[in-house]
């Protein structure tokens, strides 16, 4: 939700879609969670999922978003659940991370950037349903 609001976008996900990413056994791809806490409250979230680099045969995790509440900010959390997820991955036979970072998220780009994170110039597309709706349509014309 706090991700949703920051970004200026509509809240797609909620409670039992995020469990279901993160605990349906029907799924091919796991969805793995990291949480923070302080005071019985939840002040960060980082999730992440599993990947392989056919380049480098190698395989990593891909961190699909780590928020951290405003109020929690600048306190070492964001590292913390990073280093973490590092020391995890790392531990799994892991052999890299990545991530996205909106052009315009000056303050998560600097932070990625004192982690000592590469920026990888790359052009990142997407196709919701109905394009992968017309693209399956299209492959059997």
């Amino acid at each position: 939700t706090e991700l949703s609001r920051l970004e200026g976008k509509p809240q797609m996900m909620d409670a039992a879609a995020l469990g279901d990413a993160l605990f349906s056994s029907a799924r091919k791809v796991l969805l793995g969670a990291l949480v923070a806490e302080r005071a019985n409250h939840v002040v960060a979230t980082a999730l992440y999922y599993p990947g392989y680099d056919i380049l480098t045969n190698a395989y990593g995790y891909h961190l699909g978003d780590i928020v951290v509440t405003e109020s929690a900010r600048r306190g070492g959390i964001g590292r913390a659940l990073i280093a973490h997820l590092a020391r995890q991955n790392l531990s799994e036979g892991g052999e890299w991370m990545s991530l996205t970072v909106l052009s315009d998220n000056l303050a998560a780009r600097a932070f990625y950037h004192a982690l000592e994170m590469v920026h990888v110039p790359v052009e990142f597309f997407a196709g919701g349903k109905l394009t992968l709706a017309r693209v399956m349509e299209a492959a059997t014309k």
